[in-house]
């Protein structure tokens, strides 16, 4: 057991967990993200999938139902995710994209500085500590981010360090993939070889498509998840 694990457990303990999307405070002891309501709403990601400019890309969960709403509440009111309970997959999904693309480091998607100022945390940079590789900063946010990611205007801009090496980028949710393609590319311009990228929340179209089409049978399983007793296939 890492000290990271030890710290969660200790803590856990004595403040015990709530609900990602809905806040429900679990009985101590239980490390679930999920309560029973939203846990049946929680769909695992499907296996990486290329994106176009950045290489394989693999996701934890699906962005819908609850992930979508907790994602977008601690975003909107400023509260950082718990990632303590999540933290066993998040590094098996982050190591098994990394072994199959042979990348070495991961680096973070900066924030925009203004919504870094207002929140005070960052996910990916958060995601990145939790990943269980070494983390390169080797990117600066250059733009400014519209209020939301429809109203953006441009692609998002970025600069990079001088580096070497094969790197994973990490990132809170892939949608289109513009904004990951954009630090790719500006990686790349610098010596970096970006092998892929890894994410809390998949939201391409596939993937949030491919929960419409679950099973009845899959909900037990779900419950299952989101309790410990079965691990992500």
């Amino acid at each position: 057991m890492g000290w990271h694990e030890a710290v969660d457990l200790a803590f856990d303990a004595i403040f015990p967990c709530s609900c990602w999307a809905c806040g429900r405070r679990a009985p101590v002891g239980d490390r679930a993200v999920w309560c029973e309501g939203c846990g049946v709403a929680v769909e695992w990601a499907p296996a990486a999938s290329p994106l176009e400019g950045c290489g394989a890309t693999a996701g934890l969960f699906v962005y819908a139902g609850a992930v979508a709403d907790a994602i977008a509440a601690a975003k909107g009111q400023g509260q950082a995710l718990a990632l303590g309970p999540i933290s066993k997959e998040w590094r098996r999904c982050v190591a098994e994209l990394a072994r199959s693309c042979c990348a070495r480091v991961v680096c973070a998607v900066p924030p925009e500085q203004s919504r870094l100022a207002q929140r005070g945390w960052h996910l990916p940079d958060l995601l990145a500590r939790r990943s269980g590789m070494p983390v390169a900063v080797a990117l600066d946010r250059l733009d400014h981010a519209a209020p939301r990611r429809i109203e953006r205007s441009h692609a998002p801009q970025f600069r990079a360090r001088p580096g070497r090496g094969r790197v994973l980028l990490i990132d809170d949710v892939v949608t289109t993939g513009e904004t990951l393609c954009q630090a790719a590319l500006a990686l790349q311009k610098c010596g970096w070889a970006v092998a892929g990228a890894a994410v809390l929340a998949d939201a391409r179209p596939a993937s949030v498509a491919a929960v419409l089409t679950l099973a009845p049978e899959t909900l037990d399983t779900r419950r299952d998840l989101r309790r410990g007793a079965v691990s992500r296939p």
